[in-house]
């Protein structure tokens, strides 16, 4: 019962639809004939002035006069006619520039009403707090070096781009403190982020020691364990480091556990 009605409602419905349409068909199709016409009318007017005084004419002469009489009327209506014609456009072009001018003279958004800039600055200084806490070479070599972002949000240390500063490591570090940075950023201002971050194999490039070392120790520093969103970093660790690691308190995702994705606070690692 209830579907058949649905069918029978949606069957008015495309009746109505369908009525509409023809009823808006209908109307426009009115107007341009009552356009035509009134144009019929005003042609028919003339014609018969023109036969009126041709009529009454005597003589050739007087005939070819009055027949220079009605095609003179003829242009002057036309003349009438165009005369509109040029009106209504220019009111048309008038409105077509008005809405120009208000599309391109619309006020500029301050960037201070969005806050960019406070946004930027909170995004550099979480940067340089874990550039820092990773152990970026350059960095730590130059502390009061300030960071900058460019047009493109390219970090800068001074006047060096942070890719080019440090040694080969400090390159994944850079990527790490930027993803992280982003994260962190985002939770303060209320951003756009997913709410998580993913790692991937951050030991791929330069798996030597001391570029292992700093990272253990990032993981078992109190801004890792302190961050707001949940961090996986998906890597192989060594025997050593893992129990290091558990000491410590880091949430482990070993393979032989039940399941990857949980709700916990910190960073979670996954050895493979």
């Amino acid at each position: 019962m209830a579907s058949s009605v649905e069918a029978h409602i949606e069957a008015l419905n495309r009746d109505f639809a369908l009525v509409s349409a023809n009823a808006e068909t209908a109307e426009a199709r009115a107007i341009r004939l009552s356009t035509e016409l009134a144009l019929i009318e005003g042609q028919l007017m003339e014609r018969e002035r023109a036969l009126a005084n041709v009529n009454v004419a005597v003589g050739s002469a007087r005939e070819q006069l009055a027949k220079a009489a009605a095609d003179l009327s003829a242009v002057e209506s036309e003349m009438d006619r165009i005369a509109v014609l040029s009106e209504e456009l220019r009111q048309l072009q008038s409105a077509v520039d008005t809405l120009i001018a208000q599309a391109t003279s619309a006020d500029e958004v301050p960037a201070d009403h969005l806050d960019l800039n406070a946004r930027r600055a909170v995004f550099v200084a979480y940067l340089r707090k874990f550039l820092h806490g990773l152990g970026h070479g350059g960095v730590v070599t130059e502390p009061d070096a300030p960071i900058t972002l460019d047009e493109h949000y390219i970090p800068y240390l001074g006047a060096r781009r942070l890719r080019s500063s440090g040694s080969a490591s400090d390159h994944c570090r850079l990527i790490v403190a930027y993803v992280l940075a982003l994260a962190e950023a985002s939770a303060e201002t209320a951003g756009l982020h997913p709410g998580f971050t993913l790692l991937d194999e951050p030991f791929q490039q330069n798996p030597d020691d001391p570029h292992r070392d700093l990272f253990i120790s990032f993981l078992t520093s109190t801004l890792a364990k302190t961050l707001r969103y949940q961090t996986l970093v998906f890597t192989f660790l060594r025997p050593p480091e893992i129990e290091r690691l558990k000491k410590e308190g880091v949430r482990l995702i070993l393979p032989d556990d039940d399941h990857l994705l949980q709700r916990i606070p910190g960073p979670a690692l996954r050895p493979s």
